[in-house]
């Protein structure tokens, strides 16, 4: 199941304004949405005087390329 969300239940109208109903909070969900994230880190030692040692971290977000159109944040 998707993230939950709220929507309103009806609409009423106070001096030419349409005013939403809410009678209950994340009454619906959004659609089930995933992708792909892949991360790898190599690990570096110097063997020879030790002075430097790092990470290099190879990171690729959303590996498939998928749109999530109804992700609001």
């Amino acid at each position: 199941m998707g993230r939950s969300y709220t929507i309103a239940n009806g609409i009423f109208e106070i001096n030419n304004i349409d005013v939403p109903i809410f009678t209950e909070r994340n009454n619906t969900r959004l659609p089930v949405y995933h992708r792909l994230d892949f991360s790898w880190k190599i690990h570096y030692v110097q063997t020879k005087n030790k002075r430097w040692i790092g990470d290099w971290t190879f990171t690729g977000y959303n590996v498939y390329g998928r749109k999530n159109l109804f992700n609001i944040y």
